[in-house]
């Protein structure tokens, strides 16, 4: 997939485990279907840190679970469970990122495994953490030069429960990365 990304967007692409996320102010965007499932409650912590810490200001992830409350095992694979009340009780320690939406949808991947619910959701980072030492409503300098090189916004906006980017022309000599 890694390949993929990185042939299709003709920008570098990079395979990570998520303790290996160690970048600043660096993504638009964190797209996380079906990855955090896999990890254990006394980790996600440090996740939600590391994501937090790697978006940019406005910056959104997407993010789902299995629907439950529960960390189990499954044919040998490690799942950890989450409905809304968990996803906000963690959400909480998190106070720079702010639940935008969430929703539950039905995996139909496999029915083999019976019915079974997804929790979806969508966490903005705030635009300026407060927990890491910032001002409200005061950037840094090189955040304000930064923006000021854009030539119009890169944060997504929600329109009917979708994400939608603003056109862009990417500068190809930083290249993006990917966080899967």
């Amino acid at each position: 997939m890694v390949a993929a990304a990185t042939k299709h967007t003709g920008q570098q692409a990079l395979l990570l485990r998520f303790d290996e996320i160690d970048f600043a102010d660096e993504f638009d965007g964190i797209w996380a279907c079906g990855s955090l499932v896999h990890v254990a409650r006394r980790d996600l912590h440090t996740v939600f840190s590391r994501f937090s810490r790697a978006l940019k200001p406005n910056a959104v992830i997407y993010l789902s679970f299995k629907c439950g409350d529960t960390e189990r095992m499954e044919e040998e694979r490690f799942f950890n469970d989450m409905n809304e009340a968990t996803l906000g009780l963690f959400l909480v320690g998190h106070p720079e990122l702010k639940l935008v939406h969430q929703w539950i949808t039905e995996d139909l991947r496999n029915y083999a495994r019976g019915y079974q619910n997804v929790l979806n959701a969508l966490v903005r980072r705030n635009e300026i953490s407060e927990s890491r030492g910032e001002a409200p409503g005061r950037a840094s300098l090189y955040r304000v030069q930064r923006e000021s090189r854009r030539s119009q916004p890169r944060t997504p906006t929600l329109e009917a429960d979708s994400l939608v980017w603003p056109s862009e022309t990417p500068n190809k000599s930083q290249p993006r990365r990917s966080t899967r």
